[in-house]
């Protein structure tokens, strides 16, 4: 075997961001006008028995290996945002066709949330819905915690309610709550974190907007399904 096949085929510990990973000098340099191609070009010598450190996350690094090892056959993240941080990746390791793919993915719609399936807090929504959710918790027997038009709307002359401004079904007011104390939000911050971590289960679809969940600390909530992901 050549000296050049034999680095080529030479096994790379790396270490990116904490985690590491093992892969060939022939992977990392599938593609020379990248930075991980530039990086292990044939200048390239191994630390000795040390890791190749990156300074970067190494939560989505799978992704990239995969990428160089399978090009397009490579699977993607369903989640839209776990594709947004890959597409950060990308772009960081100058990876073009993979930067153009996440792309094209988020410009897609992302796959509906179903009946029964385990979901979780969107990231980017729990800035949106903690202090909403957070009155839902304080009042039993609430299920609508989140967007409504008004409260002392007439239906019929008959009923109060208020409607969601996601699907539009009616709620009236034995699931929804006018508090008249004021509520000090500040200690109820610690609830953004653990949001993060809640699993909840679909239970209903309600129309092509909105679903109901029901919480793993027992709490029902009619939530818009923008608000939800997929848990992994």
């Amino acid at each position: 075997m050549s000296d050049i096949s034999a680095s080529s085929s030479r096994t790379v510990r790396l270490n990116v961001g904490g985690q590491r990973f093992e892969t060939t000098v022939q992977t990392l340099r599938r593609l020379p006008d990248t930075m991980l191609g530039r990086m292990f070009s044939d200048d390239w010598r191994p630390p000795g028995d040390a890791d190749t450190f990156i300074d970067r996350d190494g939560r989505l690094f799978h992704h990239i290996l995969n990428f160089l090892r399978d090009d397009h056959t490579a699977a993607l993240p369903e989640d839209a945002d776990q594709l947004r941080q890959l597409l950060r990746e990308a772009e960081y390791y100058q990876l073009c066709e993979l930067s153009e793919w996440c792309r094209m993915r988020l410009a897609l719609p992302m796959r509906p949330i179903k009946n029964g399936e385990v979901v979780r807090w969107r990231p980017d929504s729990v800035d949106t819905y903690w202090r909403t959710f957070a009155l839902s918790l304080i009042q039993d027997g609430v299920e609508l915690g989140f967007l409504f038009d008004r409260v002392g709307r007439k239906y019929n002359d008959k009923q109060t309610v208020a409607t969601c401004i996601g699907c539009l079904t009616r709620f009236g007011l034995d699931t929804i709550t006018v508090f008249d104390f004021k509520i000090r939000f500040e200690e109820w911050e610690p609830l953004k974190h653990h949001m993060q971590h809640m699993r909840g289960i679909v239970v209903e679809l309600v129309g092509q907007t909105c679903c109901v969940v029901q919480w793993g600390n027992g709490k029902r909530l009619h939530i818009p399904c923008t608000a939800l992901v997929p848990a992994d």
